[in-house]
This record gives C-alpha cells, sequence and structure tokens, in this order.
C-alpha cells in the first residue's frame, strides 16, 4: 500500500528523519537523484553512485542503507492498521530485513546485531537539524519543476509546508 507524500513528509519530519528501528539518519532519496542530476549538469561528467530508482547497492550504496522508508511497527501483511500510530520512518536496509515479523521478533533480532557489532542506540546523537536532505530536493525544484515527476511535484509540495524554508522570516521555497 502507497503511503502519500504528505502523509510520509509528516512521518519523516516527526521521526526526526531518523531511522525507528537502528536510529541512524536517513536520506530523501529524491533529493540524491537531483544533486546527481546537479553535478552533471555542471558538468561533473564522471560516473556517480549517487541514486538509482531501485535504491541497488551498486549504483546507490547510501539509498541502499539508508534510504527513507515508511514502514508499519505491526506489518501491514499481517493485518497492521495503516495508521499515524502504526506507521514509522525506517532505512531501507531495516526495512528489507524487518519484512513481515512481528516487533518483538524484529526487536531481539536488533538487540542481537547490536551486540554483535558493538553498536548503540544513536538517538541521543541525532542533530535536531538533520532533513534527510529534503532541503536540498526543494532548492533543486525551486526555480524549475519542470523535469519533476508527477510524484516528486508531490513531495516538493508536502515537504514544502514543513520545511524551515517555509518558517516565517526564512527564504521561502
Amino acid at each position: 500500500m502507497s503511503i502519500r507524500p504528505r502523509v510520509a513528509a509528516e512521518i519523516f519530519t516527526r521521526d526526526r528523519w531518523a531511522c525507528h528501528w537502528c536510529t541512524y539518519p536517513v536520506v530523501f532519496a529524491p533529493a540524491l537523484k537531483y544533486l546527481q542530476e546537479d553535478v552533471r549538469r555542471r558538468g561533473g561528467n564522471v560516473p556517480l553512485a549517487y541514486y538509482d530508482f531501485n535504491f541497488a547497492r551498486l549504483y546507490a550504496p547510501l539509498l541502499n542503507d539508508l534510504a527513507a522508508i515508511i514502514d508499519h511497527v505491526q506489518a501491514g501483511s499481517k493485518g497492521g492498521p495503516t495508521d499515524l500510530s502504526n506507521l514509522i520512518t525506517a532505512c531501507n536496509r531495516c526495512n528489507m530485513l524487518k519484512r513481515g515479523l512481528d516487533e518483538a521478533a524484529w526487536r531481539k533480532l536488533i538487540e542481537e546485531y547490536r551486540e554483535l557489532r558493538s553498536l548503540q542506540n544513536r538517538t541521543a546523537e541525532m542533530p535536531t537539524e538533520w532533513d534527510g536532505f529534503s532541503t536540498m530536493f526543494l532548492l533543486a525544484l525551486k526555480d524549475d519543476r519542470s523535469a519533476a515527476s508527477s510524484s516528486e511535484l508531490e513531495w516538493f509540495e508536502a515537504l514544502s509546508r514543513l520545511s524551515p524554508l517555509s518558517r516565517p522570516g526564512a527564504p521561502g521555497v
């Protein structure tokens, strides 16, 4: 089931652009698409691995692990509701590994993984200013939206409402 960009943008913002499960920062994939296009437009005709629609590791390693995804705490495939209380921000890695596991089983696996890799919960280390590159996406589309897909335009509208750039006194998008 597809979550509308307006709802997803609210969830990403609510969750401070961090994965609910592993607490790592997530990245807004369309921003990296426009960053890659900007590099090429500026004459950077070198192979880049910033963006791939399928988040393939070979073509977009950052997205393969850290792309911002909306996940269900209680899996949708197991009847989990699609309401804000059951929807969270996840990184692509956790979303792919969790699949249809229930929350208790998934949390047990995460803890075992953390112990194995000596990982710590990084929630306290997350900067309040992290935005998953969503501001870069807004600025990329600010002046010219002609090449944007309808989905990207919907994202632009949703993120524009929530962006610090849209606050009074800030340069608007």
